[in-house]
């Protein structure tokens, strides 16, 4: 067998063609794997740029500290921060799919019907609950605790509903805060009678950070881009008129 410049089949023996179909077959594999790992690459930086953000709001919750300044941490009943962990990116990132990460925080109502619908925006003097989603399997509930009235360097540290785990949280902002989760929590599935064991790579603790999310904005996003999936290009946006010398892009120039 020799090698193959991709332009010619270099290689003429009797199993020519189930030769050439195997290396079809690896090459397609090979580009399939590099395109994954692009987009696990494109990904992580993304975690990185949103971990940096909280990083500098929590740089200047330092500074305000230091000039004696008070920051409220902001309403978070009824509240949704989305999570990013590059660490989390590393062991569960799938091309496939990789959902939103998200804390969500809610009041239960001292009524017949308690649950995660009676939320109260803006209503803070009520204990909060929280429901943490890292993935289809890795959800679960925790609280109640006291909500924070300004933010800090302070540590709330949270048991789950079934008592079994601890979560660390810090209130840096009225739209900013971090978590930090043990491996066993972040690997457990609790739709199985035996989570998978943690992989020794894995870090002891995973630490989150959280930043509002905006669900009006994001809603509007979402409708913009299915408006431009579902919009057909006009004739002036089309490759000859935007791009050729006699396109109407390039015309209208002179």
């Amino acid at each position: 067998m020799g090698e193959d410049d991709g332009s010619e089949r270099s290689y003429d023996g009797s199993d020519a063609d189930y030769y050439y179909e195997l290396k079809h077959e690896r090459d397609e594999r090979k580009q399939v794997k590099l395109k994954e790992r692009k987009e696990k690459e494109r990904q992580r930086d993304r975690e990185n740029t949103k971990e940096e953000e909280v990083r500098v709001a929590y740089r200047s919750l330092s500074e305000a500290r230091k000039e004696r300044k008070r920051v409220p941490a902001g309403p978070l009943a009824g509240q949704s921060f989305q999570l990013f962990c590059s660490d989390h990116v590393d062991h569960f990132y799938t091309s496939d799919y990789y959902p939103t990460k998200r804390v969500d925080f809610y009041c239960l109502d001292d009524t017949s019907n308690p649950g995660r619908h009676n939320q109260k925006p803006g209503r803070e003097l009520a204990m909060l609950h929280g429901d943490v989603y890292l993935n289809g399997n890795t959800n679960y509930s925790f609280g109640p605790f006291f909500p924070p009235k300004r933010a800090s360097r302070q540590t709330f540290k949270v048991r789950s509903d079934d008592d079994m785990y601890e979560l660390s949280l810090k209130f840096i902002g009225g739209d900013y805060l971090r978590l930090k989760l043990s491996r066993e929590m972040v690997f457990m599935n609790p739709y199985s009678s035996s989570s998978p064991a943690p992989p020794a790579a894995a870090p002891e603790v995973f630490e989150f950070v959280g930043i509002r999310r905006d669900l009006e904005k994001e809603k509007r996003e979402r409708q913009e881009m299915m408006r431009n999936v579902r919009s057909p290009p006009s004739p002036r946006e089309s490759w000859f008129e935007m791009n050729h010398p006699m396109g109407s892009w390039n015309l209208s120039r002179f």
